[in-house]
């Protein structure tokens, strides 16, 4: 059993902080190993904004890592701001670049990370999660089939909209990463150089390593293979109504940060994080500006 993990976040404002603190907090109370977390937070706030909303956890070490916008992709950017004039969008475009890591290689503990969305919480521990092996080209996420989808034709006409001819679409808030892969194969790069962009891809980062996943265009990549990650490790609040689990087998809720509506059939899991911030935030975690 592995007596660490490396965790990853990705923050564009003081909301997104806090609930990435929170979501932490809730991951480390369930576990009562002795497990050792480094916490990596891509942001471009300071350090001295965000660093006060995470509380001083034994075992636990938060480390800013900072955007990295090469000349190529800024000129993406640009391109991404012209399509919907937003430029906010960048921060779901550098949740896969993982060329950060090369220069804080010290401080990972295995060639493994975790990353999380900040809208969600741990209901369970996460070992087992962590602990899955991962080949190389491998990484590992929850899929959306139409299995469990009420509405199948959505990820179908989805799918098609993207160039792909497969009824699966995998989800990327909670994915389990083989760094060095990632790095060296710069597959996260060449995703963004393959995707013709006409429009913004709806799901964004998504949408862009679901279409290096299946496509054929991209065949003469080296495409990553992604395994199903266990649904009871991302159950989103939307998702819950068609999907085959026990409340009680659910280990990471997804789908609350400031940014989503709770869904009305999951009152139980939008108490359970009212509850969770609220205890957060008296613990003297100043409140989001």
């Amino acid at each position: 059993m592995k007596n660490h993990m490396n965790l990853y976040f990705v923050a564009n404002n003081c909301h997104h902080v806090f609930h990435a603190a929170v979501a932490l907090w809730s991951i480390v109370s369930c576990d009562d190993s002795s497990t050792r977390y480094n916490v990596f937070l891509k942001t471009e706030l300071e350090e001295k904004t965000w660093r006060d909303f995470f509380l001083t956890i034994p075992r636990v070490s938060v480390y800013g890592v900072p955007f990295n916008i090469p000349y190529e992709q800024s000129v993406l950017l640009k391109k991404m701001k012209d399509l919907d004039g937003n430029d906010s969008r960048k921060y779901f475009y550098h949740k896969f670049d993982l060329s950060w890591t090369e220069s804080i290689s010290h401080l990972l503990t295995d060639d493994r990370l975790l990353l999380l969305d900040t809208d969600l919480y741990a209901r369970k521990p996460l070992q087992a999660l962590y602990e899955t092996p991962l080949a190389d080209h491998e990484c590992m996420a929850m899929v959306i089939d139409t299995g469990i989808w009420k509405y199948p034709e959505w990820v179908l006409d989805h799918n098609r909209s993207l160039g792909i001819d497969h009824p699966c679409f995998y989800n990327t808030g909670v994915a389990l990463i083989h760094i060095s892969s990632f790095v060296k194969h710069q597959i996260w790069e060449k995703s963004l150089e393959t995707y013709p962009f006409p429009t913004m891809p709806p799901q964004h980062d998504q949408d862009i390593l679901n279409r290096l996943i299946f496509n054929n265009a991209t065949r003469d990549i080296k495409r990553p293979c992604c395994k199903t990650m266990p649904s009871v490790y991302n159950m989103s609040t939307k998702w819950f109504p068609f999907m085959n689990l026990e409340k009680g087998d659910i280990a990471l809720v997804h789908a609350y940060g400031d940014t989503k509506l709770p869904h009305s059939s999951c009152d139980w899991a939008n108490k359970e994080y009212e509850r969770l911030t609220e205890t957060y935030r008296n613990m003297e975690i100043p409140p989001p500006k």
